[in-house]
């Protein structure tokens, strides 16, 4: 009888199934599709005489100015909006959490806030907008960057159900599409040429992101690496215009407080230049590990038709782990600033470990199991019916990395580190490797935490080797994953963003 079985060449082998699948996640790109339109869409009676005429017409230097500097105040108020919002929301639901006990009542309120955002979601807009970033790479690729007038708010309404009650994620991809829809809409009222609405779509979504961070530079750096859309030095200009506009017009509603305020102002120390170096490579290990574990609960809640049960699902699956780790609730700033001034006991308040104080051993496990989970929450956040973003949840979770990976190197070594210094450093590495945007990270970070422009150096050599180390462990695993020997698996086709 003839042996049916596949050859070995042509065998998978489970492990390496699995590497290949957590190194290359495949993402379903076809329902995260965009709502922009293009200009005959927006406006059905428009003749194609007047599109013509538009599209030829210029509009002068100082006017592009003009309407970049009103999209970034408009957009910097929409932040500060969101920010309060968030915060308004959060303070109310946990005023009566307790730091010395355990807080049952943690796992329910992830729960309630994802399932009223898929209700809000599904029977208000009767649309999805989770995954802005996404949605807005969709359109500029189509060019269809006419958005809706409803996205300038409807997000921000989402985001603040999703956060204020808890989900582990961040604010800055829906202020992002609302910052878009703002700066296309207000291009839109000027009558300015389609090719200048994408332009200001692309200007919105980087103010969005410099006032929600406060970093204007970190908003520019998001336009060019994230978005990816090509720009002339006019539009260069304009977008500076606009991220400054948005972040000041932030920084000045929140009464000229950063959001991450730490009274640690000393320059970072290069002593100990190996470890540091040692460090961006662990920070790109654990954001190949960040990126590839989002992917596996993305494929998971992507394989739940009913939405009622992968809201209830994701939502008790972030409530039991803010329950055993609270500084996942939320965006995480607080955490952060703790770690920056050494408050590292925070990492244990008000959760199942919360009796362990400062004991070296257990604080290190603590961080662990925080650092480990972190990923999941974020992806069972976004991909389970809430509307957030994923730069934050890097940042809280690099200064977590960088807490774990000082102490445990003088637990181990008895090399005394300068804790608050790798917590800084690994904000930037873990937002740079996770999102692959190494620049973005090395200025917002620095922006964001107000420690100064003498602390970039080292902040920009973390970030360079992470994002480096997660090339490298990308490009070897697609030589040792693709169709061959070693089991013929060949890794799936996933769209990266640019590089």
């Amino acid at each position: 009888m003839q042996d049916k079985r596949e050859p070995n060449s042509a065998r998978r082998n489970p492990l390496s199934v699995f590497l290949g699948e957590f190194l290359y996640p495949p993402v379903k790109r076809n329902d995260i599709t965009g709502y922009g339109q293009t200009i005959s869409e927006r406006c059905p009676e428009i003749s194609q005489e007047e599109i013509k005429e538009l599209s030829s017409r210029e509009t002068t230097p100082a006017m592009l100015m003009v309407i970049s500097l009103m999209t970034g105040i408009v957009t910097g108020m929409a932040a500060y909006l969101l920010k309060s919002a968030i915060s308004a929301v959060g303070s109310a639901l946990t005023q009566t959490f307790v730091r010395n006990a355990m807080n049952w009542w943690l796992i329910l309120l992830p729960l309630t806030g994802i399932v009223l955002t898929g209700i809000y979601q599904r029977y208000i807009l009767h649309r999805q907008i989770s995954h802005g970033d996404d949605r807005l790479r969709n359109d500029f690729a189509s060019n269809r960057c006419y958005l809706p007038v409803s996205l300038t708010y409807n997000p921000l309404i989402a985001c603040t159900i999703t956060l204020g009650f808890g989900g582990s994620a961040g604010s800055e991809g829906p202020i992002a599409y609302s910052g878009a829809a703002i700066g296309s809409n207000i291009g839109a009222l000027f009558r300015i040429s389609p090719k200048q609405v994408r332009m200001l779509t692309a200007i919105g979504a980087g103010a969005g992101i410099a006032g929600i961070f406060k970093a204007p530079i970190g908003g520019v750096l998001f336009t060019i690496e994230v978005i990816g859309i090509e720009m002339t030095t006019a539009a260069v200009t304009a977008l500076v215009v606009a991220c400054v506009a948005a972040s000041l017009t932030a920084y000045l509603l929140s009464g000229c407080t950063p959001d991450i305020l730490s009274h640690n102002t000393s320059q970072i120390s290069l002593d100990n230049f190996p470890l540091i170096l040692l460090f961006g490579v662990v920070c790109g290990l654990y954001s190949s590990y960040y990126a590839g574990s989002m992917g596996i609960v993305n494929r998971y809640l992507g394989k739940l038709r009913n939405p009622w049960i992968k809201n209830i699902l994701a939502g008790l699956s972030i409530g039991l782990m803010i329950f055993c780790f609270p500084p996942l609730y939320g965006e995480g700033y607080g955490v952060v600033a703790h770690l920056l001034d050494g408050n590292w006991g925070d990492l244990s308040s008000g959760g199942i470990f919360h009796r362990i104080g400062n004991h070296s051993m257990l604080l290190l496990l603590v961080a662990f199991g925080t650092i480990a989970v972190k990923s999941l929450a974020t992806a069972a956040t976004n991909d389970g019916g809430g509307v957030a973003g994923d730069f934050a949840p890097t940042i809280m979770a690099g200064s977590v990395v960088g807490f774990f990976y000082a102490y445990l190197v003088e637990y181990l070594c008895g090399i005394p580190l300068p804790v608050s210094d790798y917590v800084f450093m690994g904000m930037a590495g873990i937002l740079a490797g996770a999102v692959r945007a190494p620049l973005m990270a090395m200025f917002l970070v620095t922006e964001m935490a107000t420690m100064g422009y003498g602390q970039f150096m080292p902040v920009a050599i973390v970030a360079t080797l992470s994002y480096l180390t997660v090339c490298l462990v990308k490009f070897i695993g697609r030589m040792r994953l693709q169709d061959s020997r070693h089991g013929g698996y060949t890794a799936p086709h996933r769209e990266d963003p640019p590089e």
